[in-house]
């Protein structure tokens, strides 16, 4: 019993000592990171284990000045708990490079055991200006408020479920998911398309003009329709029975 006990723990201090924790810090892209983790006993390979920061800065011309910062925790090579990410922005160009944004963009993330699980956000809050050049030089115009960009979605083990909003300069969209991912109850897509669903089935369809007019409407035979779903479903030596049952026509 002794030497069991013996072999017990010196097993268990060996493990614990080819897991103990290391950190690495150093140069990534444009930035520096930090992050622990472990060399696998078995493989060799590093397991990131433990918190994650990753911090990216720049300072441009005129002024202009960018950060990005990524915090997080890894447990045992996965994603887990809550994840952050935020962009500051100071008078940075643009496509257009006569347009310099200024705000920030927060993004949080919601793992458990490396799957998506839980609230994810988004938010884009900015403003911007141009540069005006006169017989002076260059100077700055007035700051323009732009509507901010909003998404929310809700993760269940990887997948997407629950309220979802979606809030962006050209898209509008405001629905929900059950739990297996599929589209249920009203759905509204840039205030021009209404959407009734029931377990992925469309139920009822309506389209509006831009002044808020219907333009089509449809409703659906969703018993029908479902019907006819588990019909592909059935074996074909099944198919007669099935549809003498629910009196339907072959």
């Amino acid at each position: 019993m002794r030497k069991i006990v013996i072999i017990i723990l010196v097993l268990t201090i060996g493990k614990l000592q080819a897991q103990t924790s290391k950190t690495f810090s150093g140069d990534l892209d444009n930035g520096k990171v930090t992050f622990s983790y472990y060399d696998d006993p078995t493989t060799g390979k590093e397991v990131r284990h433990g918190a994650y920061k990753y911090i990216e800065t720049d300072n441009g011309e005129n002024g202009s000045k960018f950060s990005l910062t990524i915090t997080g925790v890894y447990k045992n090579g996965y994603r887990d708990g809550i994840w952050n990410y935020t962009i500051n922005k100071i008078d940075c160009s643009s496509e257009n490079n006569n347009e310099f944004y200024t705000g920030n963009t927060t993004m949080k993330q919601s793992y458990k055991d490396g799957m998506p699980d839980g609230i994810w956000s988004y938010l884009n809050s900015y403003k911007v200006r141009n540069q005006k050049y006169s017989r002076v030089g260059w100077s700055w115009g007035p700051f323009k408020i732009v509507e901010p960009e909003i998404i929310t979605a809700n993760f269940c083990n990887g997948v997407l479920c629950g309220n979802l909003l979606i809030k962006t300069t050209y898209e509008k969209v405001v629905g929900q998911l059950d739990n297996s991912g599929r589209w249920i109850g009203n759905w509204n897509i840039n205030s021009t398309k209404e959407i009734m669903l029931d377990k992925g089935y469309v139920m009822k369809y309506k389209t509006r003009t831009d002044d808020g007019q219907i333009s089509t409407q449809s409703n659906f035979d969703v018993d029908m329709i479902k019907l006819i779903d588990q019909v592909k479903e059935t074996p074909k030596l099944d198919v007669t029975d099935f549809c003498d049952k629910n009196n339907l026509t072959m």
